[in-house]
This record gives structure tokens, C-alpha cells and sequence, in this order.
């Protein structure tokens, strides 16, 4: 038997993200094979704010920022197991096989479907595709770790230590999404490697639903970082061209702890084009290990390698 859950049933089942919740309605299976279809209508004027995650694109038409596709996948793929328990929270621990099909666009009901692929003790393995217009605009797979909400890591320093002299500071204003939406604050290297600087800010409009009483930077904001480095890179260097990119990256802390692996990134830019302001644009992932948390008054680094123009 199905069952239809409406917004304010669905912050029951994810009680520590109800502030920016990119769900409207999910309509579960009402069997064992954890799946359900989700529906988003998100507008430019948002009662939950969610228009941060929107972005101008080309022509500056409102279009929704890549990466939160696989949050909207996320969060249905938590609906679709059950309640969370008071002292329980999810993190997610793996991205897989992200690919942009096409782009959203506002006002236009989105929809999608996810399903779960196994379960092995406390991570559980989804996949899940983003529709609108009875087309296929994102699919992805994402492996999250139910935990208790006093969990914490025990980090490995790593040998990393990052430059520390700014050689190009980002101005945030003017972009092509908000500035709270910007995940670097300035650029600190363009030579082997590309590394980015951001601080976590304590008062982000973010931290508010993710999470209550723990908050962390949204995996995504994290993924997000990449397309915001390589944007600086390519404004540094002048590249001008409206270019397909491929790289690796990592994301550290400020102290040496390893953040976040990214494997197989594609990208593409739009550097002083006509009519649209300057970005770039993650299209597919092959993997991301998220392997740390991000907590507010952090500072990251991001370091693309490996970039390759396509």
C-alpha cells in the first residue's frame, strides 16, 4: 500500500533538516524495497528560502545549482527508510555515478524516484533520478551512514600543508548565485595544483537545518567548492573560452585532516561570455568519499589536480 507524505510529515522523518528542505511530497512504496517518488516545486520566492540553491545561468535564466539534485536524491533516500530516531541523524558518506542530463527550470514541478540497493549494518546504498517535463535532468548514488547525532570523527592528519599567501581574492559580489553559495574566498595557488581557501562562516544561512544543536557544511556546499576554484583559476589565468574540463580533487582542514576525496570530476566553464556571468558547472562525478565533518569557523582547502581541458 502506498502512503503520501506531505512537508510537515516529512520533517517528522528528518527532524534535524527541516529549515531548506528540498522535498514537497513523497509517496512511499508501503513495501519492503525502501523506494517512493518525490516531488519539489521550487520557486524564486520561497517560503523555506530554498532559492539559494538557485543560480543564473546562461542568459542569467534562474536554473537550480547542480550538486543540490543529489541532495533532494539524499534527503528522499533518508524518507524512504523510515523515521530517524530523536538521538539519530544521517550523514552521507559516498556520492557514485552523478551525471547531468539537462537543467532545471523554475516553476516547473520537479519530480524523481529513488530506490535502495543494499544495506550493509549502518550504510545504506541508494540511487535515485531527477525528472521534469517528462524528461531526465540528473541520476546519481549516494551511500549514507546512520549514526548518532553525538558521533564524531577521529581524523588522520595527512601531509598537507597549503600555501598561505592569497593571490587572488574572490570578489563575491555580482556572481551568478549567492554569495553564501560561493565556496572560496581566495585563490592560493594556480601552478601543479589549483587550491582554494574558505572559511566556514558560524552564521551561514545553512547551519540552521543541518544540523540543530551540531552543525555541519552540507556535503554538498564541499562538492560545490570545486566548481568554485576552478572558476577562480580560470578568471587568474584569463581563460576566456567556454571549455569542458575533467580533474581530481581533494579537500582538507586547517589541520592537515583529510576532508573529502573527488574522483572523475567533469566541468563546464563560462569565463567573460556574453550574457552570462562568469562560472562553471559540475556534470558528472564518477565518486566522492566524504571523509570528515566541516564545522562552522573551519577552514578548508581545495585542490584540484589533475585538470585536463576536454
Amino acid at each position: 500500500m502506498t502512503k503520501k507524505l506531505t512537508q510537515e510529515t516529512i520533517k517528522d522523518h528528518i527532524i534535524h533538516r527541516y529549515e531548506n528542505l528540498l522535498l514537497d511530497s513523497i509517496t512511499t512504496s508501503g513495501t519492503e524495497d525502501f523506494s517512493g517518488n518525490l516531488s519539489l516545486d521550487l520557486k524564486e520566492n520561497d517560503a523555506l528560502n530554498r532559492s539559494i540553491f538557485l543560480k543564473k545561468h546562461l542568459d542569467n535564466k534562474l536554473t537550480l545549482q547542480t550538486p543540490i539534485f543529489m541532495e533532494i536524491l539524499a534527503l528522499a533516500s533518508i524518507v524512504v527508510s523510515g523515521k530517524l530516531k530523536k538521538n539519530e541523524m544521517v550523514i552521507f558518506a559516498a556520492i557514485s555515478n552523478f551525471e547531468l542530463h539537462s537543467h532545471h527550470t523554475p516553476h516547473a514541478l520537479i519530480k524523481g524516484h529513488v530506490t535502495r540497493l543494499n544495506a550493509k549494518k549502518n550504510f545504506l546504498k541508494y540511487k535515485g533520478s531527477i525528472n521534469q517535463s517528462n524528461r531526465v535532468i540528473a541520476t546519481g548514488e549516494m551511500t549514507a551512514f546512520f549514526t548518532e547525532v553525538s558521533h564524531s570523527n577521529t581524523p588522520e592528519k595527512t601531509p598537507f600543508t597549503p600555501p598561505t599567501k592569497s593571490i587572488y581574492p574572490i570578489n563575491k559580489s555580482n556572481r551568478h548565485k549567492h554569495k553564501e553559495m560561493i565556496i572560496a574566498d581566495d585563490l592560493l595557488s594556480a601552478n601543479d595544483s589549483i587550491i582554494t581557501r574558505y572559511t566556514y562562516p558560524n552564521n551561514h544561512t545553512l547551519i540552521k537545518g543541518h544540523f540543530p544543536g551540531n552543525p555541519l557544511m552540507m556535503g554538498v556546499m564541499q562538492w560545490m567548492s570545486i566548481e568554485d576554484a576552478l572558476c577562480a583559476y580560470l578568471e587568474y589565468s584569463n581563460i576566456s573560452e567556454c571549455c569542458q574540463w575533467q580533474c581530481d580533487a581533494a579537500i582538507y582542514n586547517q589541520h592537515g585532516h583529510k576532508i573529502a576525496d573527488f574522483k572523475s570530476i567533469t566541468l563546464q566553464s563560462w569565463i567573460n561570455r556574453p550574457n552570462t556571468l562568469n562560472q562553471v558547472e559540475i556534470t558528472a562525478t564518477r565518486r566522492i568519499n566524504f571523509r570528515n565533518m566541516v564545522k562552522p569557523d573551519d577552514t578548508i582547502y581545495t585542490v584540484i589536480s589533475n585538470l585536463t581541458k576536454l
